[in-house]
Parts: C-alpha cells; sequence; structure tokens
C-alpha cells in the first residue's frame, strides 16, 4: 500500500488483554514500519490496520519475543486460536 491513509500496528501479550497501538512510519515503496521493545519475554500477536482509498485491511500474526517456556510453545504450536479471535473483537 503505496500511499495509506493510515497505518498503525496493535500489539498485544498472549497472556494480558492489554494492547498498545503505535503509528507506523512510511519508509517509502508501500514500507511501514514501527519500534517496539517488549519488557517481558513471551507470546504476542501483532495487527496491522492500514486503510486507504475507502479499504481496510487488518492482518494478524503471532510471533516470540525472547526465550518462551514449554507451556507457552505448546500454545503456539497448538495455533491459540481462542485468544486472537476473542482479542479481534475488541478492535
Amino acid at each position: 500500500m503505496d500511499a495509506a491513509d493510515y497505518v498503525h500496528f496493535t500489539f498485544w501479550n498472549n497472556s494480558s488483554n492489554q494492547n498498545e497501538s503505535i503509528a507506523a512510519a512510511n519508509d517509502g515503496n508501500g514500507v511501514y514500519s514501527v519500534e517496539k521493545t517488549f519488557g517481558q519475554p513471551g507470546l504476542y500477536f501483532v495487527k496491522v490496520h492500514a486503510g486507504a482509498n475507502g479499504s481496510n485491511v487488518m492482518p494478524t500474526k503471532q510471533f516470540i519475543a525472547g526465550e518462551i517456556s514449554k507451556e507457552q510453545l505448546d500454545s503456539l504450536q497448538k495455533g491459540s486460536q481462542d485468544k486472537q479471535q476473542h482479542h479481534s473483537q475488541h478492535h
């Protein structure tokens, strides 16, 4: 998306209902970026909110920050879809 009306990233931890939204910088050529430091290791989600010309996209991805426990790894491998779907209702 070269000329988006808005782009921001929302991050949340797999074990928390709190989230943080950060406006993205336009790096050019359709590339947008944010810088984020995570205070604790764990499973996280990021949802990109982007819109242009009346169209919106909101893909969500899960990722690991730091080292995680065996239980967290098992949760990741199982997909932890419940948490992702529950949180998407808040946006």
